[in-house]
């Protein structure tokens, strides 16, 4: 049963929302078992709750919060008594940026990796990333989701990728020459950074000759901010798409605006069912 579901299937993104129904409640059957049976922390919270609960019932249960989170795994290190798995079993570590608290470290088995490849692979793909592309990646490659993990998404799509990380500015523009690449993946703020070199170093270049076609965004806001989209457009002849929209510690990136519109795409309906909260209320919004 741990094979056939709590796993990311192929062309959900593609798959009638009948079909992803249907598989989102065989899901949550799976996953309400494993996580009583598994996570100490969520048998504490809901182990009064009924042994099984329908997924039209989820609204029922207590909301858990970051700040719950956050609290268990100072009291439990290195992940929290949530952890559903043994440490054993954990492949990659990641941590969380810290700004709204303290840190979190984040556990990644070798499913959590997979799929979050193949649906952040899915928002990648949406904004034209594909094995006809060579891609730089410019995200953190320290302890950051966006770095490494990200870097898997886009391996994912079929892409040549580049793994460059922040800084050295100079060598990532004779980089892109040399090796003729057509893609970037960066935060919105970082080609300002390559203004600047290509200012001081590169003088006679002008930011379109590097022939940049996409850039893949993410990381930060301003993207949707349509007069500062032109403006990237015009100065480096690219398409700009926010490619990577996800939360830290849920998944990395699970939404993307395709080739067809600046909306961002949810593309991962198969292993995250979303909810809006009234924060107010602590229940659904329809």
């Amino acid at each position: 049963m741990g094979t056939q579901y709590h796993t990311a299937i192929s062309n959900a993104d593609f798959t009638s929302l009948a079909e992803i129904k249907s598989l989102q409640n065989r899901q949550w059957e799976y996953q309400w078992e494993y996580v009583c049976h598994h996570s100490q922390f969520y048998r504490r919270y809901f182990g009064h709750i009924a042994p099984t609960i329908p997924l039209a019932g989820l609204s029922d249960l207590p909301l858990t919060d970051k700040e719950m989170l956050r609290k268990d795994q100072i009291s439990n290190p290195s992940f929290g008594s949530y952890l559903a798995t043994d440490e054993s079993n954990v492949i990659r570590m990641h941590r969380t940026s810290g700004t709204t608290g303290t840190a979190m470290n984040l556990a990644l088995t070798a499913k959590d990796a997979r799929i979050t490849a193949e649906v952040g692979a899915r928002a990648q793909r949406a904004s034209g990333l594909g094995p006809h592309n060579k891609v730089v990646h410019c995200l953190n490659y320290q302890m950051w989701m966006g770095g490494y993990t990200d870097h898997s998404t886009l391996e994912a799509t079929g892409a040549m990728v580049i793994p460059f990380g922040v800084g050295s500015t100079k060598k990532l523009i004779e980089t892109i020459q040399s090796l003729k690449i057509d893609a970037i993946s960066c935060t919105p703020s970082y080609p300002a950074a390559l203004s600047q070199a290509i200012d001081a170093d590169f003088p006679q270049l002008d930011p379109r000759d590097l022939g940049l076609k996409l850039a893949l965004f993410g990381g930060k806001a301003g993207l949707d901010d349509p007069a500062f989209r032109r403006r990237l457009e015009d100065t480096w002849g690219f398409t700009a798409r926010n490619a990577n929209y996800g939360v830290t510690d849920v998944m990395c990136n699970f939404a993307g605006q395709s080739t067809l519109d600046n909306d961002l795409h949810f593309v991962a309906l198969d292993v995250l069912y979303p909810e809006l909260i009234d924060p107010d209320l602590g229940t659904p919004i329809p």
